[in-house]
């Protein structure tokens, strides 16, 4: 795993550098949630895309492909296709996904989504939206608005709702999100609360 991670560091060093758009996301949380994101957008708009999801006892990093398609000025569709596997259990998952973006001057919708498909493990399936965001935007460089996620895998589902507040600078975004959700683990238990404070910070270069 440790080889396998270098050379993909190697490979998104090389990649960074190739013409085209960059895009570096990095989030954590007071639950242990680890999230690395980097994209390279190519001027046919096909994308690179690598990401790096760690909680505890599970570290998946996945790397993929996709394609920029842009209906109109304001609505933005990327299809995405993942190959991924973790540390824990070395199997192969394939994951297709969709990242869709609407933005007008004073809002701005994201949604990201993706099925997880385990093809040669016990890791197991799972559905995951994380984020759904809405966002207003509250002068030159602020933006407030809600925050929802949520993971299906087998009997487990959480689902997590809350405000964000966002600050768009010059090298990109801070983003601070406050969730509040529910957890049911089995089917026949009942569902406990949970919370997430989440900080974010993004690069375009």
């Amino acid at each position: 795993m440790k080889k396998a991670f270098i050379l993909l560091t190697l490979g998104v060093c090389l990649v960074s550098n190739l013409p085209g758009e960059n895009y570096l996301e990095m989030r954590a949380t007071q639950s242990q949630y680890r999230y690395v994101n980097f994209d390279h957008l190519f001027k046919n708009q096909m994308m690179f895309d690598f990401v790096y999801v760690g909680v505890p006892e599970d570290n998946e990093v996945n790397v993929g492909i996709g394609y920029l398609i842009q209906p109109t000025d304001k609505l933005t569709i990327a299809p995405l296709l993942y190959a991924n596997t973790t540390k824990e259990h070395p199997s192969l998952g394939f994951k297709p996904a969709m990242a869709v973006s609407y933005k007008t001057i004073s809002w701005d919708t994201n949604l990201f989504g993706a099925f997880n498909a385990d093809a040669t493990g016990p890791r197991g399936n799972y559905l995951v939206i994380d984020p759904l965001e809405f966002n207003h935007k509250l002068g030159e460089h602020w933006w407030v608005g809600l925050s929802f996620g949520c993971l299906v895998q087998g009997e487990y589902r959480d689902f997590l709702a809350g405000p964000v507040l966002k600050r768009r600078d010059r090298g990109g975004w801070w983003s601070l999100t406050t969730r509040l959700g529910s957890v049911v683990e089995k089917s026949a238990k009942p569902a406990t609360s949970i919370y997430e404070l989440r900080i974010s910070r993004a690069f375009d270069f």
